[in-house]
């Protein structure tokens, strides 16, 4: 089999493949260095709560965004790419930013204002149920609208660090600002590859005028503070591990993703909240989304993973808070996403779910 190109590879991480393709794309990744190099870069770019959402896209397909300075082509239907790559991590710093803000955020650290900055990061992680009739709904009420959203206009955005390159165990170790978790089991021989996305940081600067103009047009009520014009948030990545081993009991692979949890740093001066309660009172969303969010009561110290259709499943693995994924074929591969400290751990692989369990609860 010839490498595979970037569309092929996208559309078996997106789940669009049949059993008989996907086991070809697999044989390939395990044989082809190049091919497992590129696959581990497109699916880093995929965030952590967004690739849950992979199997609904279809359902969520907004074609009304604009991205004129940044001339991006999307993917055709046979999975072809132009363009895409050199924007790739942009954009999905980009989504991961939305998400948090809209769904997700996170919680003050440091009592103390350090350099002019507030500084925020999850310590919790739940999931929040979201009907596929909703998600229906919401893709409608954007159609109907025709609310196109132009990138360049609702602020700037500057992309810093994010380098990937294939690394040894202990190199590892000494680039990422994070303790690694291993699982017990694999020895060095095991492990067929470690992989690593160096840190990286996104500041965004905010048109106000045009962002106000944008939550009215989707219906929104309340309107972010004028005084946040030419304000400069920032979206860290602390970097992330990606490895790759053959678990011995199993004998089959197993992916393991490791990341500290991301921060939003804001102007000491920014009233959160107030942007909060301006996002969840869009008209544009449904009745139960907003309710949804407007309950979180503790989303400033919660990581909020979408529950989709009802797929997820709360756990509590020795002491360690997780969402896993497991049954009814919802996923090609079931998964556990773990909370330990301030890392998310996640654990995939074509394996039972007490299997995967076990190894979860061996990561040390």
């Amino acid at each position: 089999m010839k490498c595979l190109n970037e569309g092929s590879i996208q559309s078996y991480i997106d789940g669009e493949l049949n059993d008989i393709e996907m086991k070809e794309v697999e044989t390939h990744l395990f044989q082809c260095e190049k091919c497992k190099n590129l696959y581990k870069e497109l699916n880093s770019t995929n965030s952590f709560t967004m690739e849950k959402l992979q199997d609904y896209k279809k359902e969520f397909n907004i074609s009304s965004i604009k991205t004129e300075n940044i001339n991006i082509k999307a993917k055709n239907k046979k999975g072809e790419f132009k363009n895409m790559k050199r924007y790739k991590k942009i954009a999905a710093a980009a989504c991961a930013a939305f998400v948090l803000t809209t769904c997700v955020t996170v919680k003050p650290i440091r009592a103390a204002v350090i350099n002019a900055v507030s500084i925020f990061r999850a310590k919790d992680i739940k999931s929040v149920n979201i009907s596929l009739e909703d998600v229906k709904k919401l893709q409608n009420e954007l159609e109907s609208r025709k609310g196109d959203i132009n990138i360049e206009k609702i602020g700037k955005v500057k992309y810093e660090g994010g380098d990937s390159k294939n690394v040894t165990m202990d190199e590892a170790k000494k680039m990422l600002p994070f303790a690694i978790s291993l699982p017990k089991n694999p020895s060095q021989n095991d492990i067929s590859s470690v992989f690593v996305i160096k840190p990286s940081k996104t500041d965004f600067t905010l048109n106000i005028e045009n962002i106000n103009g944008l939550l009215k047009s989707l219906g929104g009520k309340q309107m972010f503070p004028e005084n946040l014009d030419g304000k400069t948030f920032s979206f860290n990545l602390a970097g992330t591990l990606n490895i790759d081993y053959k678990d011995s009991k199993t004998n089959k692979n197993i992916y393991i993703t490791e990341s500290k949890i991301p921060e939003i740093l804001a102007p000491a001066d920014v009233n959160i909240d107030e942007l909060f309660n301006a996002l969840s009172d869009l008209s544009v969303l449904p009745m139960d989304m907003q309710k949804k969010l407007k309950s979180m009561k503790d989303w400033k110290s919660t990581l909020y993973v979408p529950n989709v259709g009802d797929t997820a499943e709360e756990l509590n693995i020795d002491g360690m808070k997780a969402i896993g994924y497991f049954g009814n074929n919802a996923y090609k591969h079931p998964s556990v996403l773990i909370l330990k400290d301030d890392v998310l751990i996640n654990i995939s692989g074509n394996i039972a779910k007490e299997d995967l369990i076990q190894i979860a609860k061996s990561m040390r």
